[in-house]
């Protein structure tokens, strides 16, 4: 009886036992070390360009992570200023030892410069240890700005004109943030169409330029394109383009000098250099004035679009004047594209002595006036060509 008591007794002291060193042996197993340590990676090296949404991957030898949250409140970074982690679903707990931290980045720098990766010890499980730290070198990217055109700029193909700018080192923002953050300067009248602006990649965008003015010697376009059209960037670009100055002219011509006799159905022809007319008929007509002599006008049909730099204008005549006088001619700047000045001619009419002279074959008499034929030969003018109008306005007395 008393042996199997000892033996009782025996059989729990062993339990006992090894209870206690399998409860220890798993405290030694999950027990944190004392010295861990981290390391940081990276699947491209880091640079100005990719800092902004790029991955860096810690992984800690010697312990456990925590959390994705508890990892993202533990971890700061230095060494280069505008770089975060601002949000905790951009921390990835992987594994156990491996988080994925994705960087946002808004600033500029100069010269190559250390990332530095502190990760405090509340990131790591049953840590109460010093803060890990480690650090990814980032290399410095000269951002550059270039403008270029097709042909180079001038002031008569300024209005139209597309310029490129391509972008170094960053990319470009949506659409919308870069044509908010352009601005054109340095040309008066220079100026640029907000929805024309298409973004052609990430470091390519084209700018439709407006122009309506006038500049008398070279002059240089500035386009800014302000922080907010660049990713991840805090300061602005400029680029300038030359505009080469053109000298406008304005030329009437007609096929003959005017007169007094030939002023009606007469055809002056105006030609452009340096700046293209409107497509408009309307819009020219708006544009033009003709006076200086009583009775000449113009009807909206005699007007005659030959091409960009050309318009014919007919005019028409009715009246008298007996000293040589000046048609007036104004063509307004509305008629010329992108123009903010109009041009005034004076042409030369040279007056005429209008007379008419009749004659016959023979001297009339009495007996030969019925069948007789008295020819009316007019100076000066023309009749007009319809018979019926000649018979309307002839009248004979005796």
């Amino acid at each position: 009886m008393n042996t199997d008591i000892l033996n009782q007794k025996g059989i729990v002291y062993i339990l006992v036992s090894i209870l206690m060193v399998t409860f220890g042996t798993q405290s030694i197993g999950y027990a944190q070390e004392d010295t861990p340590t981290i390391t940081a990676s990276v699947e491209v090296p880091l640079t100005e360009t990719n800092l902004n949404e790029g991955i860096v991957t810690l992984t800690l030898s010697g312990g456990l992570f925590s959390s994705e949250y508890y990892v993202w409140r533990a971890l700061t970074i230095s060494g280069v200023d505008g770089v975060t982690v601002s949000r905790s679903w951009d921390v990835d707990r992987v594994n156990d030892t491996i988080v994925a931290v994705k960087l946002t980045f808004s600033g500029n720098i100069d010269a190559d410069t250390p990332l530095v990766f502190t990760v405090g010890a509340g990131a790591i499980e049953n840590y109460d240890g010093a803060a890990l730290i480690t650090q990814l070198p980032v290399s410095a990217v000269a951002e550059t700005l270039v403008a270029t055109t097709e042909a180079p700029l001038t002031e008569a193909t300024l209005n139209g004109s597309v310029v490129t700018l391509t972008l170094s080192g960053r990319f470009f923002n949506s659409r919308y943030y870069v044509y908010n953050a352009l601005t054109v300067s340095g040309i008066e009248g220079a100026s640029f169409y907000n929805f024309g602006v298409d973004r052609i990649s990430d470091t390519k965008v084209t700018v439709p330029l407006t122009f309506s003015g006038n500049i008398d010697a070279d002059a240089t376009l500035t386009i800014t394109v302000g922080s907010d059209a660049i990713v991840g960037y805090n300061d602005a670009l400029t680029v300038q383009v030359p505009v080469t100055a053109v000298e406008e002219s304005l030329v009437a011509t007609t096929e003959a000098p005017l007169t007094e006799a030939t002023l009606h159905g007469a055809v002056v022809t105006f030609t452009l250099t340096g700046r293209t007319f409107i497509r408009s008929t309307s819009a020219f007509d708006d544009a033009l004035t003709v006076s200086g002599i009583d009775g000449v006008s113009y009807h909206w049909f005699d007007l005659d679009r030959i091409n960009d730099t050309q318009w014919t204008l007919g005019l028409q005549f009715s009246g008298n004047f007996d000293v040589d006088s000046n048609v007036i001619i104004t063509i307004g700047a509305d008629a010329i594209v992108g123009y903010n000045q109009g041009f005034t001619f004076q042409l030369l009419v040279t007056a005429v002595k209008e007379s008419l002279v009749a004659t016959t074959e023979a001297t009339l008499t009495e007996a030969t006036l019925s069948g007789s034929v008295v020819t009316l030969t007019l100076s000066g003018r023309s009749f007009t060509e319809w018979r019926s109008d000649i018979g309307e306005a002839l009248t004979i007395t005796y």
